[in-house]
C-alpha cells in the first residue's frame, strides 16, 4: 500500500506542474507578398470562443504571449486584412512558434494624419478622409516634404514619426437595451436558471426597485435632486440623484443586506421632503411635486473609460474613431451649452501601465488627442482591472450640479473575480448612483455571459441603459449574441450621440411655450388627448382620419406606433412606458403634429 501511495504523488506533482505550467507562444505577423512585417496587429488565443490571452505585435512585426497547455484557435487580425485563424494544440513545452502570413481584405477608408517628421523624400498622398486633424490640410490632395534620404519600409522603427491611421467614424454597428424601460422583460429572463445564477456569480442582486419622478408643479421634471432610500430603522440603504429627466433609481438589498425600505427622502436645494408611503416599481413609480421653478440649462459631463489591452486590437483603432467623431459632434450640439469630457485607458497589473488618465476638462480638442494616441497591448489573461478604471473615472472632479454626467464603459473582459476586485466595483456602482452618473457599458467582442450580466447590472443600478457591439458591421472578431431579441441596429457613434442628447435634453417651461407655438400645421384637423400627465392609458380624439400615431422618447426613439386611426376617439395602451417626457405625434398625408406627453406611474 505504501508504495502505490509514494507512486501516486508524484504523478499528482506532475499533473499539477503540466497543468500549471504556461508555454510562451511567439512568431511574427507579415504581409503574405512582400514579406513585410505588420506593426500593431492582434494576436489572441480561444478557447470555446473566449479569448484566454492576446496582445498586439511590436514594430517588427513581431508579439508573444503565454497560454496553459491545452488546444487553441489562434488568430491573427490587422486593418484592411483578411482574419487568419488556426488550431493547434500546445503540449507542455518551454515554447512554441506560430508565424502568420496575412492577405490584404478590406481596405481603410480614411486616413488622418498628425504632425509627423520622418526622414526621406516627397510623398504626395490623395486623402479620402472626411475629418482631418492637421489644419494644415487644407485640400484632399497634399504634399509632405521629408528631409532625410532614407526610404520608408514597413520594419523602419516607429518612434521615428507618429503616422496614424484611423477608419473612417460611423462603421461600427451596435444596439441598445435598457431593462428599466423593460422591466418586465428582465424578471422573466431572471426566471431561467442559467441567467439568474449570474445574480450569485457577481453577488448583485438588483430586483428590489423603486423608480422616483420629481417635477414642479406644471410638471416639468427637475434634475439634480438628491434622493435617499431609508430603513425602518433609519439607515441609508441607497442614494441617488435624478437626470434631466427628473428620474432616479433606488435599490433595496442589492447586496442581500437584510434591509426593510420604509422611505424615500428627497432634498432639493432648501427643500426637504418625504415620500412616506412608497411603492416598489411594480406598483408604479414614486412621484413627487415640488414648488420649483423650470430648470434653465444643463451641464453635460462624460468620460470615456476603455480597455486597452490586446484583445481590444481588432476593433480599437474603429472605437477611437468613433469616439473622436462624437466629441467633435459634441462640440456643435445646439442644446449641449457646458460641456466637459475626459478618458481613462487601462491594461492590467504587470503590464506597461495600469492606467492613463485625461482629467475632465471643457478643451475637447485635448481629450481627442489623448484618446487618439493610445493603443491596445499586453493583456496575457481575460479578466483585466476594469475595478481600478472605473474607480479612477468615479474619483473625477465631476460637478455636483451637472445634470448629465456618463461614464462610457467600453470593453471586451471582465474584472478579476477575486473579493478585493469585486467589493471595489460594488462600491464604485453605488458611488456613481450617489454622485448621478450613469454608467454605460458599451461591450466589444471577446465578452462572456458572465460580463455581460454585470453590465447589465452597472447600467441598471445606476439608472443607464447597456449597449452592445453587433457583427452587423463585418468589424472586429465575433460578438456575443445578447440575451435579448428586440433590438435595433444603429451606428455606434450615432447610438451614443442619441444616448448623450437624450440625457442632456431638459424640458423648459419656456422651451415648450415656444415650440407650441410652432406646430398647427392644418386648420382642418383638430385633435387632442388626455389625461396628460398620464399613468398607463392616455385617450386621444381626432376630427378627421389620421395616417399614424406615434410616441417618441426624448432622444427621438420611437417607443410606439400604429396607423390608421379613423375620426372619432381612440383609446392607446402605454403602460408599458417608463415615467418620463415623451413626445406623441399624428400624421396625416405629409403633414406632422407633435404635442408633449409626461408619463407618471406604470
Amino acid at each position: 500500500m505504501k508504495k502505490i501511495v509514494l507512486f501516486i504523488i508524484p504523478i499528482i506533482f506532475l499533473s499539477a506542474y503540466f497543468y500549471s505550467t504556461k508555454v510562451v507562444v511567439y512568431g511574427k505577423v507579415s504581409h503574405k507578398k512582400t514579406g513585410e512585417a505588420l506593426p500593431f496587429a492582434s494576436v489572441t488565443a480561444k478557447q470555446n470562443n473566449k479569448i484566454i490571452s492576446g496582445t498586439n505585435t511590436n514594430f517588427d512585426g513581431e508579439y508573444t504571449l503565454e497560454v496553459k497547455p491545452g488546444e487553441y484557435e489562434f488568430e491573427a487580425s490587422y486593418i484592411g486584412y483578411s482574419s487568419i485563424r488556426e488550431k493547434r494544440k500546445i503540449l507542455n513545452t518551454s515554447s512554441e512558434k506560430l508565424n502568420f502570413e496575412m492577405s490584404e481584405g478590406s481596405t481603410m477608408d480614411e486616413v488622418i494624419i498628425r504632425e509627423f517628421s520622418l526622414p526621406s523624400a516627397k510623398i504626395y498622398t490623395d486623402l479620402s478622409a472626411n475629418r482631418l486633424h492637421s489644419k494644415d490640410l487644407a485640400s484632399k490632395k497634399t504634399e509632405f516634404t521629408i528631409e532625410s534620404s532614407n526610404a520608408f519600409l514597413a520594419t523602419t522603427r516607429m518612434e521615428q514619426y507618429t503616422e496614424e491611421y484611423f477608419p473612417r467614424a460611423g462603421q461600427i454597428t451596435a444596439a441598445e437595451w435598457n431593462d428599466l424601460h423593460n422591466w418586465q422583460e428582465w424578471k422573466d429572463l431572471l426566471q431561467d436558471e442559467e441567467y439568474r445564477a449570474m445574480q450569485d456569480h457577481w453577488s448583485m442582486f438588483p430586483n428590489e426597485r423603486y423608480a422616483v419622478f420629481i417635477t414642479n408643479e406644471y410638471t416639468y421634471p427637475i434634475p439634480n435632486c438628491k434622493v435617499h432610500l431609508i430603513s425602518d430603522k433609519g439607515d441609508l440603504i441607497w442614494s441617488a440623484q435624478t437626470d434631466t429627466h427628473g428620474k432616479a433609481e433606488l435599490w433595496n438589498n442589492v447586496s442581500h443586506k437584510g434591509f426593510k425600505a420604509n422611505h424615500i427622502e428627497v432634498e432639493y436645494e432648501s427643500i426637504n421632503r418625504k415620500i412616506k408611503q412608497i411603492k416598489q416599481i411594480d406598483k408604479g413609480t414614486n412621484h413627487l411635486s415640488l414648488n420649483v421653478a423650470c430648470p434653465e440649462k444643463v451641464q453635460t459631463e462624460i468620460m470615456f473609460v476603455v480597455d486597452a489591452t490586446g484583445s481590444m486590437g481588432d476593433e480599437i483603432s474603429f472605437l477611437q474613431s468613433e469616439i473622436s467623431d462624437v466629441l467633435y459632434q459634441c462640440s456643435s450640439m445646439k442644446n449641449i451649452e457646458n460641456i466637459r469630457v475626459g478618458s481613462v485607458f487601462y491594461r492590467d497589473d504587470y503590464e506597461d501601465y495600469l492606467t492613463k488618465i485625461s482629467p475632465l476638462t471643457d478643451e475637447l480638442d485635448q481629450t481627442v488627442r489623448f484618446i487618439e494616441e493610445q493603443s491596445a497591448a499586453g493583456g496575457g489573461d481575460f479578466p483585466e482591472a476594469v475595478d481600478r478604471a472605473l474607480e479612477k473615472a468615479v474619483q473625477q472632479n465631476w460637478n455636483p450640479m451637472a445634470a448629465n454626467k456618463i461614464i462610457f464603459l467600453l470593453l471586451d473582459a471582465p474584472p478579476h473575480g477575486h473579493e478585493k476586485s469585486m467589493n471595489s466595483i460594488r462600491a464604485q456602482i453605488k458611488i456613481a448612483a450617489e454622485k448621478g452618473i450613469k454608467i454605460i457599458p458599451i461591450t466589444a467582442s471577446g465578452i462572456d455571459r458572465e460580463t455581460e450580466f454585470l453590465m447589465k447590472f452597472m447600467a441598471m443600478l445606476t439608472n443607464g441603459t447597456y449597449v452592445f457591439i453587433t457583427d452587423d458591421s463585418g468589424i472586429g472578431n465575433t460578438h456575443l449574441t445578447p440575451v435579448v431579441e428586440d433590438y435595433e441596429i444603429e451606428k455606434l457613434n450615432d447610438l451614443i450621440i442619441r444616448l448623450i442628447k437624450e440625457y442632456s435634453n431638459l424640458s423648459s417651461c419656456e422651451q415648450e411655450e415656444e415650440e407650441e407655438e410652432d406646430l398647427f400645421i392644418d386648420t382642418e384637423l383638430t385633435w387632442n388627448f388626455f389625461p396628460n400627465p398620464a399613468k398607463s392609458i392616455i385617450n386621444l380624439d381626432i376630427s378627421s382620419d389620421i395616417d399614424a400615431v406615434t410616441v417618441r422618447s426624448a432622444s427621438g426613439k420611437i417607443v410606439f406606433r400604429s396607423d390608421k386611426f379613423e375620426k372619432g376617439k381612440h383609446q392607446i395602451n402605454l403602460s408599458n412606458l417608463v415615467s418620463g417626457v415623451y413626445t406623441i405625434s399624428i400624421r396625416k398625408s405629409e403633414k406632422i403634429e407633435t404635442k408633449k406627453l409626461i408619463m407618471i406611474d406604470r
